[in-house]
């Protein structure tokens, strides 16, 4: 994905270990580097270990991503190993001043842990003007069962300014909320485990150049599932919350009950359920 390549530096080593201490200047942008590269013995890899810093360079275009990556500014440490979006493996610690994500930029993130293709283990933190986040854990889609062992504090989250969410084509949605999670599976009907929602307050307040200013405002405090696998495809499923406390126990169809929760929030919240929204 690099149509060309130039260094600004010093090279030295030998071919199969090289240290690379300078800029390289690519037709995606500039990076600056104080690497050591090597060959992964048997196997086609490129190890490094260093740090690295750029302003700027085209990531999404680099991991044929362009739909959903931007460019990204950083500055951090990295040891690891592969190229390309498949084979990457490494440890970061560092700050990403801005990434571009699903046509946001974010800004002011820091991040420390184990970083993979479908995995991360490790501490994020964003402190951009339109979320706060605090992620503390481990996401594991790597294998046949997934895996979530993970606190995260979400604050002034502007899911319609993140390009998230909007529920109201004249409001913006804003959510806070923490979050625990300690569960396995790959979807509803396989997940095990636990899942805790707390202290959740959405807002939907009037778009900035609105003729006429409103905010609607729900809160909850804790909403607890809690999934347990039994014999015969049958599940031990609990709900605990301020709306709703249930035991069910059985063969559960999961798209038939997130109807039915659907229903009972509706009558929690009617003004959001509105219209059938």
């Amino acid at each position: 994905n690099l149509d060309s390549v130039s260094f600004r530096g010093r090279l030295y080593g030998h071919p199969g270990n090289v240290t690379a201490f300078g800029t390289f200047d690519t037709s995606l942008g500039a990076l600056s580097t104080n690497l050591v590269l090597s060959r992964v013995p048997e196997s086609p890899l490129t190890a490094y270990d260093g740090r690295l810093s750029t302003d700027g360079f085209d990531l999404g275009r680099f991991l044929n991503e362009p739909e959903k990556l931007g460019s990204v500014s950083l500055q951090a440490g990295i040891q690891g190993e592969g190229l390309s979006l498949a084979t990457v493996n490494m440890m970061i610690d560092g700050t990403i001043q801005a990434l571009e994500l699903s046509g946001y930029e974010y800004q002011q993130i820091t991040i420390a842990g184990e970083l993979s293709n479908q995995s991360f283990n490790g501490s994020l933190l964003v402190n951009d003007d339109n979320l706060y986040l605090d992620f503390l854990g481990m996401i594991n889609m790597e294998q046949d069962t997934p895996g979530f062992d993970f606190r995260a504090m979400v604050d002034r989250a502007n899911l319609t300014r993140l390009n998230l969410y909007q529920r109201d084509p004249e409001a913006e949605s804003v959510l806070s909320t923490s979050i625990v999670m300690n569960a396995r599976g790959g979807s509803l009907s396989s997940m095990q485990g636990l899942f805790d929602i707390q202290s959740v307050r959405y807002v939907e307040q009037a778009l900035p150049l609105a003729e006429r200013p409103f905010q609607r405002e729900y809160q909850s405090g804790l909403i607890r599932l809690s999934n347990t696998l039994l014999a015969d495809d049958h599940h031990l499923l609990q709900i605990r919350s301020d709306f709703l406390d249930a035991d069910l126990n059985g063969k559960i169809r999961f798209e038939a009950l997130g109807e039915a929760v659907r229903g009972i929030l509706a009558g929690f919240m009617p003004a959001y359920y509105q219209g059938g929204q």
